[in-house]
């Protein structure tokens, strides 16, 4: 069975530049939103998990979800001196104990847009060793004990107006003070590179608190959690504890309503969309008839129609699908914010990945396919006759 060249479909389209450019456009709108929205979800999924340390314990007050709204005593911190299967230095167990505060701060990218910050309140050795020391000063120095200075991490700057290694900003709610701004940090892409970091004396004070919001510890095996977990939970704490990857992997299901939000819109755009393709055949087997007529005489089976048309539709679809893959990836690098449970923003890199550029063109695909079907299948069951009759 012959089959009808490629290069027909081509001259095909070339042919009809106003439909083909409307359905290629709108295609390419539809897997650009696509990629992004996709980027969005993923890249704010992958910072919170990446947040989560399956080796860190993190304690919280049992009527609490978050640190934020959580406040444990300074007994109930030395209750956990007596953790077992905790890690421990020659001054006893690790235990990082930490206020967790917001903070009101202006949007980089507008700053009539007022954003919540993290303000974490630490002892910074006790709290790197309790991550496993993965908190990297890049910038600047460790804020001194005692004193108004604070870090901030790297994805701060970029986020806060005014927070950049040098400024000073205004923390706290006690005659609210000026703290300056002696280093920068980064760990590797967490959610904690969107917190500001002070020593937590001096924010306890700045803030008028009597105890801490949460503390951390950390175990040597996924065995020793269980175990630390256990006893912290029990009637000798009564504290809330988990795994840090357990903590921030439920606070990263609010994402959840972001993807439901992305695939109704992909839904409503991409039938959209397959209906312009849709259109766009239609129109050129209409204006086809009896070149159809010609090509079925000459010997073309209704088969080599099919496919020739099926190609035509699927060709535009590719052409919107890589346009609009590569208007998405000017997103790539950008940075959004989320609010993810916690109350405090946390800001995040927008990633185009092979994936997502993968699953926007099989979408592309899929909309090119069942935008192609039904105008294939008249032009291959039109009769010879009558097309050849048909002006």
């Amino acid at each position: 069975m012959p089959s009808l060249p490629t290069r027909y479909n081509i001259l095909s389209i070339l042919a009809r530049p106003v439909g083909t450019i409307s359905s290629i456009l709108l295609i390419a709108i539809v897997i650009a939103v696509f990629s992004y929205l996709q980027a969005v979800t993923d890249s704010a999924f992958n910072v919170m998990a990446q947040t989560g340390d399956p080796l860190t314990v993190l304690v919280i007050n049992q009527s609490a979800d978050s640190e934020t709204v959580s406040g444990i005593g300074k007994d109930m911190v030395n209750k956990l001196q007596l953790t077992p299967k905790a890690v421990r230095d020659e001054k006893g167990v690790i235990i990082s104990a930490e206020m967790v505060a917001i903070s009101s701060a202006s949007s980089a990218r507008d700053p009539a847009v007022k954003v919540n910050a993290a303000v974490r309140g630490v002892d910074f050795d006790l709290a790197n060793k309790a991550r496993d020391q993965r908190v990297k000063i890049i910038e600047g120095r460790v804020f001194a004990p005692g004193t108004y200075e604070v870090i901030v991490g790297e994805s701060v700057a970029s986020t806060y107006l005014g927070h950049k290694l040098g400024d000073e900003i205004e923390i706290g709610n006690r005659g609210i003070r000026k703290f300056k701004i002696v280093g920068v940090f980064s760990t590797g892409g967490t959610a904690a590179d969107s917190e500001i970091w002070g020593y937590v004396e001096t924010l306890r004070d700045v803030y008028s608190r009597t105890g801490y919001s949460s503390a951390r510890l950390r175990a040597a095996t996924p065995d020793d959690v269980e175990e630390m977990i256990k006893y912290i939970k029990g009637p000798s704490v009564e504290l809330s504890a988990m795994s840090e990857r357990e903590h921030f992997s439920g606070m990263s299901r609010n994402q959840q309503a972001t993807q439901v939000f992305s695939v109704v819109m992909i839904i409503i755009l991409g039938i959209a969309s397959a209906f312009a393709v849709a259109n766009t055949m239609y129109a050129a087997v209409a204006g086809r008839t009896r070149e159809i007529g010609m090509l079925r005489a000459i010997g073309f089976s209704p088969g080599s129609v099919l496919v020739s048309f099926m190609l035509e539709g699927l060709l535009l679809s590719v052409m919107g699908g890589i346009a609009g893959c590569a208007v998405s990836l000017f997103a790539n690098g950008l940075r959004e914010s989320i609010l993810p449970g916690a109350f405090t923003t946390v800001s995040y890199q927008l990633a185009i990945t092979p994936k997502i550029i993968g699953v926007s063109l099989a979408v592309a695909i899929t909309i090119g396919f069942f935008g192609s079907i039904l105008p294939a299948w008249r032009a291959a069951r039109m009769p010879i006759t009558r097309s050849l009759r048909e002006a």
